[in-house]
């Protein structure tokens, strides 16, 4: 199994439902460090997991800036 990961850094925004009044329910930004994992039990045709270029593409192109709560599934 070949492991890689990335990590980089991200600013998004989000709220959060409370259960009491909060100024965390507006919406309001951080400056995130987020670290992505990717497994491969072969490597690619050019002996990689994948292309980190591709990982920030797909990660940082998508969540940065955004609204995390409509960017991201809830459970």
């Amino acid at each position: 199994m070949y492991y890689i990961k990335k990590t980089m850094e991200i600013s998004a925004s989000h709220s959060l439902t409370l259960s009491y009044p909060s100024k965390c329910s507006s919406l309001h930004g951080h400056n995130w460090t987020i670290t992505v994992f990717c497994k491969s039990k072969e490597l690619n045709k050019d002996g990689m997991v994948v292309d980190f270029s591709e990982v920030k593409r797909r990660v940082h192109g998508y969540l940065d800036h955004g609204n995390l709560n409509e960017l991201l599934e809830k459970d």
